[in-house]
């Protein structure tokens, strides 16, 4: 299940980013003024610094987004085995761009949005690709440049784990472009806490 509430760094800051059911729940929280933790034997005392609620228009366009993505975690380890006997640079290239997609779709519908047109994903860089580790279990991971016909909110994450802050999307504006709408359009409730 593609998990709603998700913890990031993001410009050295912690943030808790919630999005549609995991909303309400969070809000209560913060309502109730109480951020003290336990972290083993340590009680730390937390303070938010802001708070900020979003409705963001989730749709599909005609023309493509372009957006970075970091710390991807996209192979699984069949996967890994599969992408490592691919010789060919293109060939890699398309393997990742299937698995993307994969991946925004996962993420349409753990927020219910109904993809009714389909989905061109396209890689254009990979400015990365590297080793990280998740639960004592070292991962590929890559920071690369895409673009989708879909609207993805900003600081979303896409792939695996992203409820620790891998797979952050982020968007690259390009003003010289204007798009048409395609799909209809799916308001999604996010908020976004940042914590010191």
């Amino acid at each position: 299940r593609y998990p709603l509430a998700q913890f990031k760094i993001i410009n050295n800051k912690a943030h808790i980013y919630c999005i549609e059911d995991a909303c309400e729940p969070m809000m209560e929280f913060l309502s109730s003024n109480k951020y003290d933790i336990e972290i083993g034997s340590n009680k730390i005392k937390l303070s938010v610094f802001n708070v900020s609620l979003k409705h963001i228009n989730i749709q599909v366009w005609d023309k493509a987004l372009t957006y970075r993505i970091n710390k991807w975690l996209a192979l699984n380890p069949d996967n890994y085995r599969k992408y490592l006997a691919i010789e060919s640079l293109a060939e890699r290239v398309m393997f990742l761009e299937k698995i993307l997609t994969a991946h925004i779709i996962a993420f349409a519908e753990g927020i219910k949005f109904d993809i009714q047109s389909p989905l061109k994903v396209s890689i254009h860089h990979i400015y990365k690709e590297y080793l990280t580790t998740y639960r004592d279990v070292k991962l590929h991971a890559f920071d690369l440049k895409f673009s989708v016909n879909m609207t993805i909110p900003p600081y979303v994450g896409i792939g695996k784990a992203v409820s620790v802050g891998n797979g952050i999307v982020k968007r690259e504006h390009n003003p010289a472009n204007a798009f048409n709408q395609k799909n209809r359009k799916e308001k999604t409730q996010l908020i976004e806490s940042n914590e010191l």
